[in-house]
C-alpha cells in the first residue's frame, strides 16, 4: 500500500509539473477529450464548453470557462476528474505552483484588455476579482492601475466608482506613475468639488513633471481657460503652443491620441479666430482648422461606428466662412510640398492596402501623376481649405526633382525621409523592399 501511495504521488507530481510547465492544452487534446477539468477554480465541465482560447506561438490554447486559467487537464490523462484524487490535485496545484497562478490571472486580464475575450458579465466578474487579487496580493502596479482605471469609468456591466478609482490611483505603487497622476488628476476633475480642483492640478502638475504630455496639456487649459487656477490666457495660449509645436511633427506617425491632438489645434485655431490670448489671425486660426477637421476625418475613417468629436460641427462652420475659395482673390491652385503630403496622408498608409502610380508626366521641375488605392486616403487641401477622402487623385508636386526606381509602379507604403524625400515602397512576397519612385524637395529657402 506505501508503495502504491508512493507511486500515486510521484504520478501526481509528474502531471503537475507537466501542467505548471507547459503552455495550456491545445485544440487538439480538447477535441479529444469528453470532459476537462480547472487545476485553478477546481471545476470539472464538458470539453464542448470551453470556448475562450489563448492565441500562442504554437496554437490555440484553451482556457477555462469558469475562471479563465489554462491550467486544464483532460479526463485523458489518467485523472478521474469526479474524484477526490482530483480535488487533492488542485488543492496542492495552488499551493506549490502559486507563480503559475498569479501569472495565469495577469494573463486573463491582458486578454480581457484586448477583446481576446467575449466581454460579458461572467468574463468583467473574472477580470476584477483577478485585478483585486493581483493588486493586493502581489502589490502588481499593472493590476492596481487596470483597476483604478475600471472603477473610473462607467460600463455596460458596472457604475462608475470615484472615490473607489481615486484610492487606487493614490497606491504606493504608482507614485510615480506619470499616465496614473494624470488620470487621478482627471478624476478629481470629474469630481468638480472646490478642494477636488486643487488636488486635480497638483496631480496634473506632478504628472507632468514626470513627462506627460497630456498632463502639460492639461495645464494649458487650465490657465487658458481658469480652471483649477487663476486665468492667465496668454501663459496657457503661449503653454499649448509650445506643446502643440513639439508634438505636431511626431504625432502623424507616432499615433498620438486623435481627440486630444484635434482639440489642440482646434483650441489653438479658436485664440487665433478670436484673438485669445494673442493677436488676432485668420490665416493661422484656418491652418489649425484645417488639423482639427482632419482628426475628425480620420477618427471617421478609422471608427466609423464612434461619436463625432465636440468641437466637429464648430470646425466644419469655421472652415467654411475662412475658406480661401470664399474669397477669389485668395484662392489657389493645390501646390504639395513635404508637409502638406505627410498631413494629407496622417497615417492612412499601412503596408496593407494596395495603391499604384501611373500616367507620370514630368516637366521643368513640376511633376504629375495619378495614384489609384483600394481604401480612401485623406486628403488636405490646403488651396481652398477642405477636407477629402480619395480612392483616385491627379497629384501634382512643383519645384521637385524625382527618380523612378523600376516599371512596377505598385506600392504599399510610403516612407518619409526627413523633409526633403518622400519614397515609394513596394513589399515583395519575401519581405524585400524596393523604392519604385523617390521625390526629392528643395531645401525651404530655396522655393
Amino acid at each position: 500500500m506505501v508503495r502504491l501511495a508512493a507511486m500515486a504521488n510521484k504520478r501526481h507530481e509528474a502531471l503537475l509539473e507537466k501542467v505548471a510547465h507547459r503552455n495550456g492544452v491545445d485544440e487538439f487534446d480538447v477535441l479529444s477529450a469528453k470532459e476537462c477539468g480547472c487545476l485553478v477554480c477546481g471545476s470539472v465541465y464538458s470539453a464542448r464548453d470551453i470556448n475562450q482560447w489563448d492565441k500562442g506561438d504554437n496554437g490555440l490554447h484553451a482556457l477555462c470557462p469558469d475562471c479563465g486559467s489554462s491550467a486544464i487537464i483532460c479526463d485523458n490523462e489518467g485523472i478521474d476528474l469526479h474524484s477526490k484524487e482530483f480535488k487533492s490535485l488542485a488543492y496542492r496545484f495552488l499551493i506549490d505552483y502559486p507563480d503559475y497562478v498569479a501569472e495565469s490571472r495577469r494573463r486573463y486580464c491582458v486578454l480581457f484588455q484586448d477583446g481576446a475575450l467575449p466581454r460579458n458579465e461572467h468574463t468583467e466578474c473574472n477580470y476584477v476579482t483577478y485585478l483585486d487579487i493581483l493588486s493586493r496580493s502581489e502589490n502588481d502596479a499593472f493590476a492596481t492601475l487596470s483597476l483604478a482605471r475600471h472603477y473610473a469609468r462607467s460600463g455596460k456591466f458596472h457604475d462608475a466608482d470615484l472615490a473607489q478609482a481615486i484610492t487606487l490611483y493614490r497606491h504606493p505603487s504608482l507614485r510615480t506613475s506619470s499616465n496614473a497622476l494624470y488620470e487621478l488628476g482627471n478624476c478629481y476633475a470629474a469630481r468638480g468639488a472646490q478642494g477636488d480642483k486643487r488636488l486635480a492640478f497638483e496631480s496634473y502638475s506632478k504628472s507632468a513633471a514626470l513627462g506627460s504630455t497630456k498632463a502639460s496639456i492639461a495645464i494649458a487649459f487650465a490657465y487658458l481657460f481658469g480652471d483649477y487656477v487663476k486665468r492667465d490666457e496668454q501663459f496657457g495660449f503661449e503653454c499649448l503652443l509650445q506643446i502643440f509645436d513639439e508634438v505636431y511633427p511626431t504625432a502623424i506617425r507616432d499615433s498620438f491620441p486623435l481627440e486630444e491632438f484635434g482639440k489642440m489645434a482646434y483650441v489653438l485655431a479658436s485664440c487665433f479666430y478670436s484673438g485669445y490670448g494673442t493677436k488676432e489671425d485668420k490665416d493661422r486660426a484656418l491652418r489649425y482648422y484645417l488639423i482639427a477637421i482632419l482628426c475628425c476625418e480620420t477618427r471617421a475613417q478609422k471608427y466609423p461606428d464612434d461619436p463625432a468629436f465636440l468641437f466637429e460641427k464648430d470646425v466644419a462652420d469655421h472652415l467654411e466662412e475662412l475658406s480661401p475659395a470664399n474669397a477669389p482673390e485668395k484662392a489657389k491652385n493645390i501646390v504639395f510640398d513635404a508637409d502638406t503630403f505627410i498631413d494629407s496622408f496622417w497615417d492612412q498608409c499601412d503596408d496593407i492596402s494596395k495603391k499604384e502610380i501611373s500616367n507620370i508626366v514630368y516637366e521643368d521641375g513640376n511633376l504629375y501623376f495619378d495614384l489609384d488605392s483600394d481604401v480612401s486616403l485623406i486628403v488636405i487641401d490646403q488651396g481652398n481649405g477642405k477636407i477629402t477622402a480619395v480612392n483616385h487623385m491627379s497629384w501634382t508636386f512643383q519645384n521637385v526633382k524625382y527618380e523612378q526606381g523600376c516599371d512596377d509602379l505598385r506600392f504599399e507604403e510610403i516612407c518619409f525621409v526627413g523633409a526633403d524625400e518622400i519614397r515609394f515602397i513596394h513589399h515583395d512576397s519575401n519581405d524585400g523592399e524596393r523604392v519604385v519612385l523617390s521625390v526629392f524637395f528643395p531645401p525651404v529657402e530655396n522655393k
